[in-house]
């Protein structure tokens, strides 16, 4: 993975991350991201993979964050094909592989 200022992030213990920049130079840890605690922001800096430290596995480390993430199974939604159509009952079904809306 790299990280892309276009997508969503988190820790991997579930932090709201901002990130603000990919390509600072001359360090191995070119990405520069606001870590948003609940008290707290906080300036950290990751490789561009995300990591937190190139020696091992972090809590720190950054995923990638899909909002229908914090979605459960069954749990009822509502849904619409465009801006001029009604608002119609769902529930969302499962998740596939990549943990994307099915």
């Amino acid at each position: 993975m790299t990280i892309d200022l276009n997508k969503q992030y988190r820790t991997r213990e579930g932090i709201p991350v901002t990130i603000l920049k990919t390509d600072l130079k001359g360090t191995a840890y070119p990405v520069v991201a606001i870590v948003h605690y609940n008290t707290h922001d906080t300036l950290s800096v990751y490789t561009i993979e995300g990591r937190d430290t190139i020696e091992e596995l972090s809590d720190y480390d950054l995923i990638e964050y899909h909002p229908a993430q914090d979605l459960a199974l069954d749990q009822p939604i509502w849904v619409r094909d465009s801006f001029d159509t009604e608002w119609v009952a769902r529930h969302f079904k499962e998740y596939k592989n990549d943990r994307s809306l099915s």
